[in-house]
């Protein structure tokens, strides 16, 4: 009888392009622990089994109707016979080829935890920013915005994610939080290993763009897991995703000033005032309307 694989990294992929390539490629070097990989190909129109390393005997192409990321990624679960899974964003890569063997051994070390992530980097156009969390991350600590957890980078039991409810296909922008929540609310604390072993590449492509959809969310999360006991983490979450929020508003009406779009700045700015009625739209207003 075959023995139950350790790991199986799962990649949902829709119309990746150049990126599949390079995250697969960066699973594939992984040494000293047992994985396969799921790639769910989510209803592309690229032919996917043309990238390199699709043809590996480690990986299953698995080619589905779009019916979006968390769907793809509930499915490549459900088919995995893996102890573990692990998940990697299309267009992220993993950087060290002892990430997946690190984060079996802490978690075997400590089967009760809900998680082992580790540190990540922001890779933007023209810099790159390290975005870890260092130490034990806490449920009421992510409900404070004071510990950021990458999907990219966790490692967890799929009997775990099968638990919570794994992730929620209603969801389009806050899908992964709500994973995390639920994982840290159910399980408890998640380990870390302070490395930045994973590069989030940061792209006009990227599903967050979408900040009004993503406050929106943000509000249903924060609503499903609001109780007397986490009031005060919700109220300090809140304004600081508020200010997030309000901020890519902000972006969004600037860049329709340099394109001429009257309309589309007033959109955006009072967005952007909606979710953070402050000084912070209206010193924005006063600048931008000067402009137009």
């Amino acid at each position: 009888m075959r023995s139950m694989t350790r790991v199986t990294a799962i990649i949902p992929a829709h119309n990746p392009g150049v990126f599949l390539k390079r995250s697969l490629g960066s699973v594939l070097v992984q040494e000293d622990v047992d994985f396969d990989v799921v790639v769910i190909d989510d209803g592309s129109s690229d032919d996917l089994s043309r990238v390199p390393g699709v043809r590996d005997s480690r990986v299953r192409l698995i080619q589905t109707e779009n019916r979006g990321v968390s769907a793809a990624r509930n499915l490549a679960v459900a088919i995995s016979d893996a102890e573990y899974v692990a998940f990697l964003d299309q267009d992220d890569e993993w950087v060290a080829t002892g990430k997946l063997a690190q984060q079996v051994a802490a978690h075997d070390a400590d089967p009760a935890t809900a998680f082992v992530h580790t540190g990540f980097t922001w890779v933007l156009p023209e810099t790159h920013q390290d975005a870890s969390s260092p130490g034990a991350v806490t449920y009421e600590q992510n409900l404070a915005g004071r510990a950021y957890v990458c999907l990219s980078s966790i490692l967890v039991r799929r009997d775990h994610y099968i638990t919570v409810g794994g992730h929620d296909v209603f969801l389009v922008q806050q899908q992964d939080w709500d994973l995390i929540l639920k994982l840290l609310m159910v399980y408890g604390p998640a380990l870390a290993i302070d490395r930045a072993m994973v590069r989030y590449h940061v792209h006009g492509s990227n599903a967050s763009g979408d900040y009004a959809r993503a406050e929106k969310e943000s509000d249903l999360v924060y609503r499903r897991h609001t109780t007397g006991r986490t009031t005060d983490h919700i109220r300090q979450g809140r304004r600081q995703a508020d200010r997030l929020y309000a901020s890519k508003g902000i972006d969004a009406a600037r860049q329709a000033v340099r394109s001429g779009d009257r309309r589309e700045v007033m959109k955006h700015l009072v967005a952007a005032g909606r979710i953070a009625p402050t000084s912070l739209p209206r010193a924005a207003w006063a600048t931008l309307s000067r402009r137009l």
